[in-house]
Formats: C-alpha cells, sequence, structure tokens
C-alpha cells in the first residue's frame, strides 16, 4: 500500500483538447484521469478521447502516479454491477486490466454514494456491504501487482463529506483497503450555502 505522505493530486476531466502542460508537472506526483464509467457491468472507457494525450504526458513525466478515476456524479452501474459476487469479480477485473493496459498505477472509485439513495441512480440498501466487498477485490488485485512489479499501486475513494454520506462509512473497515480518501469539499455545504 502507498505510504508517501502529502501528496498532490489533480483530477482531470477527459476531453479532445484536454490541457496538460509541461511547467506543472514538478509540482504534481498523481494525476487522477477522470472517468472511466460502467458497462454491460465492466469498466470502459471507450468514451476517452484524451487518453494518448495523457499517457504521453506520464511518459515524459515519470515522477507522477497516473490513476484512472471511475464514476462520478451521476455515474449508474455500481450498484448492479457489484449486487453478485460474480458480478463485483467482473468489475473489479476489468477495471485492473483497463489499468494495465493503459500504463495506469492506480484506481479511484467515485460511487456517489453507496447506501445513499436520491443521487438520481440505482442505489440498494446493501450496496454499502457490497462497496467493501468491491473494494476488497481491487485492493488485492493491486496488491499482486506491487509484489509482481516492486512498486506501490493506489486504491483511493472518493468520499461525500455530508452527515448522510458520511454516517454509513466505517473508517477502521476503510482504513487498511485504501491508500487515499479524497473528501469532497464542495459537499460541506448544503442548498443554503451554510457550511455543514
Amino acid at each position: 500500500m502507498n505510504t508517501r505522505q502529502g501528496r498532490t493530486v489533480m483530477y482531470i476531466m477527459d476531453s479532445h483538447n484536454m490541457k496538460l502542460r509541461d511547467e506543472d508537472a514538478h509540482a504534481l506526483d498523481q494525476l487522477n484521469y477522470s472517468f472511466a464509467l460502467i458497462k454491460d457491468g465492466k469498466a470502459d472507457s471507450s468514451h476517452w478521447m484524451g487518453l494518448k494525450q495523457v499517457q504521453s504526458f506520464l511518459k515524459k513525466h515519470p515522477h507522477i502516479d497516473g490513476v484512472v478515476s471511475i464514476g462520478g456524479w451521476g455515474a449508474d452501474g455500481f450498484s448492479d454491477a457489484c449486487l453478485t459476487e460474480e458480478g463485483r469479480k467482473i468489475l473489479a477485473d476489468s477495471l485492473l486490466t483497463m489499468i494495465d493496459e493503459c500504463g495506469f498505477v492506480g484506481i479511484d472509485v467515485d460511487w456517489e454514494y453507496p447506501g445513499v439513495p436520491g443521487t438520481g441512480i440505482v442505489s440498494r440498501e446493501e450496496d454499502v456491504e457490497n462497496w467493501y466487498a468491491f473494494l476488497t477485490l481491487l485492493r488485492e488485485g493491486l496488491d499482486t501487482r506491487e509484489a509482481l512489479h516492486g512498486r506501490e499501486y493506489i486504491l483511493s475513494v472518493a468520499l461525500g463529506a455530508g452527515d448522510n454520506h458520511l454516517k454509513v462509512l466505517d473508517p477502521s473497515r476503510l482504513a487498511p483497503l485504501l491508500d487515499q480518501a479524497v473528501v469532497m469539499a464542495y459537499d460541506l455545504s448544503g442548498f443554503d450555502r451554510i457550511t455543514g
């Protein structure tokens, strides 16, 4: 698991005209490339337009860790794909294969939000347990790659900051699985713009 502290992480949204500047590379430790989606229960990158540019940037600046972010606001498919043990394995394997094929060294899971209905996507009560089981599969797969390649592989999650997002979480279960937890600070304010 990743032991480095104080990392500068940049999320970049895929597009055909994204701008990655060499002069910014010295200030970065990690680039999270968003977003892979879920299609037919598997990780899907067929919509990506800027992958070659990202790969070229990472190759030119090998100190920057490339991480695939999957999901995002309104991204459906997690609940259905993770409903069964077989489905979780298919999704995890497809995501691990994706990072291998694309040359990334980590995965950022942006499931918004397991066990919290009302976000416009399929949500089930058992999503939280299925999320932990899915993260466990990813951790095992990344640990296998760490042993094989002799370098750290990153697993992170994006977390909502509101009470309803956090109350379903168990830090003692998450901590052994993750290298990073990214708290979405823009969720700290409610619709009335008062910080929670």
